[in-house]
């Protein structure tokens, strides 16, 4: 009987520590900034390590208010195009050149 319960119990323990494997988590503010900020460094030479800064918080600041459900779309779309004024401002015609060459990745920093 003691083995049977044991066999029990380790089936159980191996299922749930597979289910908590599989589970997919969600990026927070955080994670998405980091990731676009990497692809952004990826694509085009950043200057210095307060211009990544100032791009992490812009990246931050950006999913953090695009994230919000309270948030009109009207609003959602305002927001997006004053980041992408921000990095139009930022970066130069060469560097803006590179960034929109890479499939995407434009599109994906300023929405």
């Amino acid at each position: 009987m003691k083995k049977i319960l044991t066999v029990l119990l380790m089936i159980f323990a191996f299922s749930i520590s597979a289910n908590a494997q599989t589970e997919k988590k969600e990026l927070t503010s955080e994670g998405k900034a980091k990731s676009d900020l990497y692809d952004l460094t990826k694509a085009i030479d950043t200057e210095s390590d307060d211009f990544r800064m100032s791009i992490y918080y812009l990246m931050l600041q950006k999913h953090q208010t695009l994230s919000d459900n309270d948030i009109s779309t009207q609003i959602k779309n305002e927001f997006s195009q004053m980041v992408d004024a921000k990095l139009k401002a930022s970066f130069n015609e060469d560097q803006i050149t590179q960034l929109k060459a890479v499939p995407g990745l434009y599109d994906k920093l300023i929405k």
